[in-house]
């Protein structure tokens, strides 16, 4: 696409967005008040300036800084959105105005109650705007493990049951010596191992194979030397469980059905 189409588009879909029923209440409403129409005019210029620069500070924030608004916290700002609408209805039937002044308070107390609605919303909801660094992690790895399954040979680099193979394999290439164990014997077979790039270093990942499952174990030293309780968590469609034990960071993932990835993790657990 062009520059001109983009920009032609964007145009449209706004012009499409301003006709929602929230912003024809809204603005009609509170343009109704004014007596003349360049008061009216610059009303409605105002009101459709404060919502471009809200779009371009979220949108920025949104591309630049990584935020994500949860379902719950959007939800949230479309019930303010719904006390806006009650209120300006409620004043509008009301019919308040400021006489002595010469001007009309209705867009500013409508303004000044939504902002501060808005304000309370996005403060509540602040700790939840942005992934914290296990779903960043969560998402990489998820990423990662379709990536393996899908590009031909990524799967492993060394592809070998042994475990007496796989653990020197790994030798010189990370700083540390993942434990390997091979679980054949209750019907997770080590399949091989593979270098990936994870949490900002070199991770050690090992995969397991259950009937048609595969699963990828990544390993990695943890910042502290505790033990921390399974974490578990979906994405996609996949089974994600992680730990720390023994110094390590532990992270799994597969398709398999919960009761039997939480089997595995007690197995490597286990062998540790």
């Amino acid at each position: 696409m062009t520059l001109f189409s983009i920009l032609a588009l964007g145009f449209l879909l706004g012009m499409r967005h301003a006709t929602d029923s929230d912003h024809v209440v809204a603005v009609t409403t509170i343009v109704s008040q004014q007596r003349r129409v360049t008061s009216a005019a610059l009303t409605g210029i105002f009101w459709g300036i404060g919502h471009s620069i809200t779009l371009l500070v979220v949108g920025a924030a949104i591309i630049l800084f990584g935020v994500v608004v949860p379902e719950r916290i959007g939800m949230s700002l479309e019930f303010c959105v719904a006390l806006m609408l009650i209120l300006l209805g409620l004043l509008n039937l009301g019919g308040f105005r400021r006489r002595s002044f010469g001007w009309n308070w209705l867009p500013v107390g409508v303004g000044l109650a939504f902002v501060l609605l808005m304000a309370l919303v996005i403060l509540r909801a602040m700790p939840g705007l942005r992934p914290t660094g296990d779903e960043l992690l969560a998402q990489g790895i998820t990423s990662d493990h379709v990536r393996s399954l899908q590009i031909p040979g990524h799967l492993t680099d060394m592809l070998s049951s042994d475990q007496h193979t796989v653990k020197p394999w790994f030798d010189g290439k990370v700083d540390f010596a993942p434990p390997v164990k091979d679980f054949a014997s209750q019907d997770f077979r080590l399949y091989g191992g593979r270098l990936e790039y994870l949490n900002n270093r070199t991770v050690a990942t090992l995969i397991y194979q259950r009937r048609l499952h595969y699963i990828n174990l990544y390993i990695w030293p943890a910042e502290q030397a505790g033990s921390t309780s399974e974490v578990t968590t979906q994405r996609q469609g996949y089974n994600l469980i992680h730990w720390t034990k023994s110094g390590m960071n532990y992270w799994t993932i597969s398709d398999l059905n919960n009761v039997e990835l939480h089997q595995f993790a007690s197995l490597v657990q286990q062998g540790q």
